[in-house]
């Protein structure tokens, strides 16, 4: 996955182009992907999104499609509690560099339906740059500020709590899981 394609390598050991034609990519914005096992289809499915066009989805042969349902564009993407999650988003043309928002349970395509919502960052010093699987919860990095996600269920869904105050990460791609730690490079003082 790059931010203008995707490639697969073949049997005879040549790239072939899988993108759907509706996929454009962009150069300020560098693709990211998931991949989990779909038990309602019983196949791995990989997705991807570049925060620029609709999430793409592939099951393992020809080429990637969008993603059903509604979703919203998103420059991150994580699979947590069951649910595709979508970070710096963008509904119909209005970016919201704070917010999340995630689909009903193992219901890839279900962004509307009982389950399905949206949450806003509102103490977040800075946009969303990455966000990343930590334990059992996700961390959510801006250039100021830390963030903890836990999934908590009841309508509410999820919980947001900050965790640092005045330190983040650099840059989205300054942040690397390793195990259940975190790498990031802050800027200084």
């Amino acid at each position: 996955i790059t931010k203008a394609g995707a490639w697969k390598l073949g049997a005879s050991d040549v790239w072939a182009d899988i993108k759907s034609g509706a996929y454009t990519g962009a150069d300020d914005y560098p693709a990211d992907g998931i991949s989990f096992w779909d038990g309602n289809a019983g196949e791995s499915k990989y997705i991807f999104t570049n925060g620029v066009d609709a999430p793409q989805v592939w099951n393992g042969t020809g080429n990637f499609a969008a993603l059903g349902g509604t979703p919203p564009k998103g420059r991150k993407i994580l699979y947590y509690a069951g649910r595709i999650v979508l970070f710096w988003i963008d509904v119909s043309g209005t970016e919201s560099p704070f917010r999340f928002q995630w689909t009903g349970v193992d219901d890839m395509t279900d962004w509307a339906g009982a389950g399905a919502g949206s949450q806003d960052i509102p103490d977040m010093y800075g946009q969303i740059l990455a966000a990343e699987r930590l334990g059992g919860d996700i961390t959510v990095y801006s250039h100021r500020s830390i963030h903890r996600i836990s999934y908590i269920g009841g309508t509410l869904v999820f919980k947001n709590v900050r965790s640092v105050e005045g330190q983040g990460a650099i840059s989205g791609r300054a942040v690397v899981p390793i195990g259940d730690l975190d790498i990031h490079l802050v800027a200084g003082p």
